[in-house]
């Protein structure tokens, strides 16, 4: 993805599903929102909370939703909870779309990947650098069984964004993209 890309449609042969949970540390309210590919089946056994009506019919969406932040605007309180399931992007390829058949696409290698966007805490000498940085961290746990259970493969990756995070709406879907030419100056 090279200078922010925002056009990388070809996700949406992948992702089946993204389910953001956000919650309020100081209640016991949580909202589920689940945004679902109009052309995939979701995984057996996935907690689906609200479908939202806005579908995963575009890269740009796909990437908007899973660059949603752990935390909520400075001064929210909302924590974030970001899960996608995604088919392999590699392999047999009568596992890969068009095929529509459930059985044949729940035999396919499946992932869950859990995203969690953060800004790092440091002295206040570095404001300036960690309001333009974030950690990101992808948790994969796979292959996600028939009925949504999860095998026992792991792996987690970390990275640092830079850039400022910017917010646009969707048809009703929030959406997060970095932008890596623009930076925040410190508060």
């Amino acid at each position: 993805m090279a200078d922010g890309e925002r056009g990388i449609d070809d996700l949406t042969n992948y992702v089946t599903a993204i389910t953001i949970v956000s919650a309020q540390p100081d209640s016991s309210t949580t909202v589920a929102r689940t945004y679902l590919n109009r052309g995939i089946q979701p995984p057996a056994g996935l907690a689906l909370g609200t479908i939202m009506p806005q579908r995963l019919d575009s890269g740009r969406r796909i990437i908007g939703l899973l660059s949603t932040p752990s935390v909520g605007a400075p001064g929210s309180s909302v924590s974030n909870h970001v899960t996608a399931y995604v088919l392999a992007l590699n392999g047999n390829a009568t596992d890969k779309v068009p095929q529509q058949r459930r059985d044949v696409r729940e035999s396919a290698f499946n992932y869950r990947m859990t995203v969690e966007l953060t800004a790092p805490v440091s002295a206040d000498s570095f404001a300036s650098q960690t309001a333009n940085l974030h950690d990101l961290r992808l948790m994969f746990r796979w292959p996600v069984q028939p009925g949504g259970k999860l095998g026992g493969g792991r792996a987690v990756y970390r990275a640092a964004v830079s850039g400022q995070l910017s917010v646009e709406e969707d048809g009703g879907a929030t959406l997060h993209f970095f932008d890596p030419t623009t930076f925040a100056l410190a508060q």
